[in-house]
Parts: structure tokens; sequence; C-alpha cells
């Protein structure tokens, strides 16, 4: 099964010409995740609208066979442990956290959060990185995102102290990618996700050479899970990460293999 581990939702209008892009791949499924309301993606000319928890669970429950739900959690809202509650009980099964709205994870004030996370089995996304969306003027008031608060090493305190969550840090952290690394490598339920395009994901390779590859942190591949990432063209992107795996040292081509799906299903809990 090709399990394509990160996709964001971009709107009920997208959802077909996604499902074509995904068939003529031949992914399975994909995690779709939550967007954020009013984000700004670079070659967009609006602003998203209607990307939240709740036009997603309408998506998921109609296409159960294709897409597994990530919804969007704020840990700083009010209501986040009722949104933890309810979307858990829908069958999503995992939780897409975005530090750079403004928080840092490992934050003392969350754990209590953390601890329903890890008791209804939810897995957690963790954007982690360089941000590359801008985000929309809620009426007169200015937003932003700071990709300082995506910082690897504050998945670390977290990942301990809830073991049971499987902690997923995207992009490889980039371009914090020795500490993404060197949490991955410390913390057996921090896994790394290897997706994007450009520069930033061009560059893995690259950097984990740099740093002394396997010789100097040796990365468990069996805790790599592959994302399109959106991509227009996710079968090219599948083949590019294939490539970069094996300049990263994964050298087994049944371990690739789990990778692009076997991963990412079982650390959901879904059968593959």
């Amino acid at each position: 099964m090709i399990f394509d581990g990160n996709c964001q939702f971009m709107g009920t209008d997208e959802v077909t010409p996604l499902l074509r892009r995904m068939d003529a791949a031949g992914i399975d499924k994909a995690l779709l995740a939550a967007s954020l309301e009013g984000a700004i993606i670079p070659g967009r000319a609006q602003p998203l609208r209607g990307v939240g928890n709740k036009e997603l669970s309408a998506v998921v429950a109609k296409h159960p066979d294709r897409f597994v739900g990530a919804f969007h959690l704020d840990p700083r809202d009010a209501g986040a442990r009722r949104t933890v509650e309810d979307y858990a009980a829908k069958g999503f099964r995992a939780v897409k956290l975005f530090p750079a709205e403004g928080y840092h994870l490992d934050d003392p004030r969350f754990y209590e959060l953390f601890d329903l996370v890890q008791d209804t089995g939810l897995a957690a996304i963790v954007y982690c990185g360089q941000v590359t969306m801008g985000l929309a003027r809620d009426g007169a008031q200015r937003r932003s995102l700071n990709s300082a608060y995506g910082y690897p090493m504050r998945v670390d305190a977290p990942s301990r102290l809830f073991p049971r969550i499987r902690f997923v840090i995207t992009h490889m952290g980039f371009p914090f990618l020795f500490e993404a690394w060197s949490v991955h490598h410390a913390n057996k339920n921090v896994f790394l996700d290897i997706s994007g395009t450009g520069a930033n994901f061009d560059g893995l390779p690259v950097g984990y050479a740099a740093v002394g590859g396997p010789a100097f942190i040796p990365l468990d591949f069996d805790k790599v899970v592959w994302g399109s990432d959106n991509a227009d063209d996710p079968g090219a992107a599948r083949a590019v990460a294939d490539t970069y795996l094996k300049l990263m040292g994964c050298t087994d081509g049944g371990q690739r293999g789990r990778v692009f799906g076997a991963t990412l299903a079982a650390l959901l809990g879904i059968a593959g």
C-alpha cells in the first residue's frame, strides 16, 4: 500500500483533482490534514477558506477508503480538549500541530492535553522548521507565522513525557536538520517525514552527508514516513524521495518500501 503521509486539505473543490493525482501516482491513501484558515500559499491567488476541521471531516467521511483525517489543534484554545475528544470519536487518527502559530510544543501548560492525546491513541504530526506560507488579515488584525517556534528540539521533552504518542516531525525539520535527526535518534517514538519540493527537500541528502551521515547520527529508516506535500506530480515526488533515501544510507529496498506506506499505516494503527 502506498500511503501519502503529508497532504494538506486545500478545500472541498480540490478533492477531486487530488484523487486524480493519487490515482495517477498509484497512491492508495493519504493522511489529509486540516489547513489554517486564511493561509496564503505561494502560487495560489486567494487565501485558503473552508479548510478547517469541520470541512475536512465531511470529506473524510465521504471518502473513507482514500483519506485518513488529521485534525488541526491549537493547544492554547479554550476548547482544545473538546476538539481532541470529538475528532478522536470521529475516527481521526492524528492531530496536526502547528507551533508557528505562536507557541512552544514543550510548554507545560499543554501537558494535560497531551495526556488526552496519548490516551486516545492519536499520533501527533508536528510542523517543524521553515514556514513558507503567510496568513491573511483577520479584519484589521495583522497575522503572521513565526518559524522560530517550530524548533525540533521542542519535541524532545514531550516525546519523553508521553512515550505512547508517535510524534512525526515534518520535512525533517528543515533547516533545523541536525536537531530533528538528533531528537529522532534519541527517542523511539519520534518519526521523521521526508517530503517537500525545492531547495529545502533537495538539501536533505546533502545536509546529512555534511554532518557525517550514518557514522555520526544513524537514522532509523523504520521511523521515516513519506509525504507528497501536495506535489503536482506525487509519483515523481515519490521517485525523488526514494533516491534521496538511498543517498542517506537506506540501501535496503524493503525498508525503503515501508517508508512509502507500511510504516505510516502501523504508526496510525491501520491495517496495511
